[in-house]
């Protein structure tokens, strides 16, 4: 496109307009010098519309992801979330795709530090430029799944159904069990993204009976699921280990054993650590879990000793025995302490070790 236009008057004043209002940034000292900067890099944009490209693209990208400081002004980010606008129409999805990691650099990572209308003027670029995307946004998926997550974290019933849909719409773009992947992998490497991630997913997964409800969600990677729990289940915020509870004690019925005995042993290890924290809300989490939906005494104790003793056993023995860190025996040993308050849960275990 650049040589098509080389040959335009229009195009090489075009340039230049643009490299004198990029040249007015260095001389950027307060709030409004950068509304000013961004109404003249507005106005190029404008006046020379019909050009499909951007001057200076990585300058320009550079200075407008500037321009989401959040130390600035609102009305500093809606300007120039605006001229994130004007660009996408102007240059068309496919110069976008060739594009995607310079915008993505300044956008993606905003919504967490956004104002709450600009949170709405944010999804709105996202669900209308970036979702059709399609499959072309596969190379920056967990980037934008972790942009688009804190909008979960708003009290607003109406943000967060925004942003549900947006995650379902992206999940229907780019194949579902693409998604899921994606959406554990930032579990496992982005603890800030956790709670968010834990919301989407206590509303949208299904309840595992059978290894086809895993190949549905996640293809052959069920490990990564059970990766990003347990990562969950190891965080340090209470909040978060409560809903990662949540969602291990509703949808992962431990008397259907649709994952692999590994991933069982360390879902279940990590789990028992939580009474470490010594805080009710999560034990009778966990001791739901692990004790299963029956009411009597008896039916408890089959439930565990034919579900969950073997794999409990396994982790505990397992993590005492594969170290010398006087730290990990301890912990190990601190985790039986805390299950000694559940008969059912600990007799065993001791017995099985003793």
């Amino acid at each position: 496109l650049v040589r098509k236009y080389q040959k335009d008057s229009k195009y090489s004043a075009y340039v230049q307009v643009v490299e004198r209002c990029l040249q007015s940034f260095d001389y950027v000292s307060e709030w409004a010098d950068v509304t000013a900067f961004l109404t003249k890099l507005e106005r190029s944009f404008k006046t020379y519309s019909r050009f499909a490209v951007v001057p200076h693209k990585e300058t320009v990208a550079k200075r407008l992801a500037q321009c989401l400081n959040p130390a600035l002004p609102t009305g500093v980010h809606q300007k120039a979330l605006g001229i994130y606008e004007q660009i996408f129409k102007q240059i068309g999805q496919e110069q976008l795709i060739a594009d995607l990691s310079l915008y993505a650099y300044g956008l993606f990572p905003f919504m967490r530090n956004a104002s709450l209308s600009t949170k709405s003027q944010l999804l709105e670029i996202f669900s209308r430029v970036f979702v059709p995307l399609g499959t072309s946004l596969r190379p920056c998926m967990k980037s934008f799944t972790a942009g688009v997550l804190p909008g979960l974290e708003e009290a607003s019933a109406e943000m967060s159904g925004h942003v549900m849909d947006l995650l379902d719409r992206l999940q229907e773009t780019v194949d579902s069990a693409f998604f899921f992947q994606t959406l554990f992998l930032v579990m496992v490497t982005n603890a800030e993204q956790r709670e968010s991630a834990l919301k989407y997913l206590a509303q949208r997964l299904p309840v595992f009976t059978q290894k086809e409800d895993v190949e549905q969600i996640c293809g052959d990677q069920g490990s990564l699921m059970v990766r990003a729990l347990a990562a969950t289940l190891t965080d340090s915020k209470t909040l978060v280990l409560r809903a990662a509870l949540d969602v291990v004690m509703t949808r992962i019925p431990l008397r259907t054993c649709v994952f692999e005995t590994r991933d069982v042993v360390l879902l279940v290890k990590c789990a028992a650590e939580v009474v470490l924290k010594k805080d009710m809300s999560l034990n009778r989490r966990f001791y739901t879990w692990v004790l299963g939906p029956g009411e009597s005494d008896a039916e408890q104790s089959a439930h565990f000793a034919q579900y969950v003793q073997a794999p409990l056993t396994e982790a505990l023995l397992g993590s005492f025995a594969a170290t010398s860190s006087l730290d990990q025996q301890h912990t190990v040993l601190r985790v039986l302490i805390g299950l000694i308050d559940k008969p059912a849960i600990a007799q065993p275990i001791l017995d099985a070790i003793f």
